[in-house]
């Protein structure tokens, strides 16, 4: 349920805003280092990774969906141009 919240609000970013994100996501990733829980002195935090793991999967698909639409729209209609320039007769 949770990826599906980060679709919908993926989808409200612009294609720029959530290459930034894909960026920041994948630095938290790996800054992580398989650190769940750090502790400082009377506070403690946690960090879920998989949650962050999801929120890039998430933002990725979002990503690609946005910047490659004219692609995915020319597949879906079934039409091609095909490249016969290396072929000699």
């Amino acid at each position: 349920m949770a990826a599906d919240n980060w679709l919908l609000i993926f989808r409200t970013y612009s294609a720029e805003e959530l290459a930034i994100e894909i960026d920041s996501l994948k630095t938290q990733l790996k800054n992580a280092n398989g650190i769940t829980g750090q502790t400082s002195g009377s506070k403690s935090y946690t960090r879920d990774l998989l949650n962050l793991e999801g929120k890039l999967g998430a933002a990725c698909q979002i990503y690609i969906e946005k910047t490659q639409s004219g692609m995915n729209a020319r597949m879906r209609g079934g039409w091609a141009i095909p490249d016969f320039s290396g072929i000699r007769g």
